[in-house]
């Protein structure tokens, strides 16, 4: 059941992460591509390690749920990836947020 809860919820994440790339490229389309680098990578790196953080959360949780006894493996699942996949588009906010940081910090630098 972890196995199972991480891979549907990290998968979501990276799909959604894999989206919000493409919106960032979009919304970078004045800089040039060395301003522009740094942040960019800075939002794949985050994104990949938010999505596996938060699938390793949600296994965690879901684990920790049904040890208690408090719903069955099921239901635990079906509690644990939406919670963590609301959590995870807050994540996904700040590090977007972030990366355009980075990238008008590196802009103003030079």
């Amino acid at each position: 059941m972890r196995i199972i809860v991480f891979i549907v919820n990290a998968s979501i994440q990276l799909l959604g992460s894999a989206l919000g790339f493409f919106m960032l490229l979009m919304g970078l389309n004045g800089f040039n591509e060395k301003e522009a680098m740094p942040g960019l990578i800075f939002y794949v790196i985050a994104s990949c390690m938010g999505a596996t953080l938060l699938g390793g959360v949600s296994a965690a949780v879901a684990k920790l749920l049904v040890d208690k006894k408090a719903v069955g493996s099921l239901a635990a699942s079906a509690i644990a990836i939406p919670l963590f996949l609301i959590i995870g588009v807050g994540l996904w906010l700040v590090i977007f947020i972030a990366s355009t940081l980075v990238v008008s910090f590196v802009h103003d630098w030079k």
